[in-house]
């Protein structure tokens, strides 16, 4: 990804398998893992007056797990999602 003159990398994963997908996606952009996990708790209405953070309120909603951490070398976040399914959806 390249904004302006700065590049940063960006790593997308997404595994599928009998059941169930996952999905990670990490990045460069900095981040506070902890102010993130605030947004995404599934157990809270999202602050409606701020203009951040309801996607991820969102997405949380619709997987069977979804979090966020920082990434390996530092430099930015991985947020990880999984929905199972029926691998079987019948007639």
């Amino acid at each position: 990804v390249v904004a302006g003159e700065a590049a940063a990398l960006m790593h997308v994963e997404l595994v599928v398998r009998a059941g169930r997908w996952s999905l990670s996606v990490a990045d460069q952009g900095g981040g506070d893992p902890e102010e993130l996990r605030a947004r995404i708790d599934p157990d809270g209405p999202p602050d409606l007056g701020d203009e951040r953070g309801r996607g991820f309120f969102l997405i949380a909603q619709l997987v069977d797990r979804f979090e966020v951490e920082r990434s390996a070398d530092g430099l930015g976040l991985v947020f990880r999602a999984e929905k199972r399914f029926a691998s079987d959806p019948g007639p």
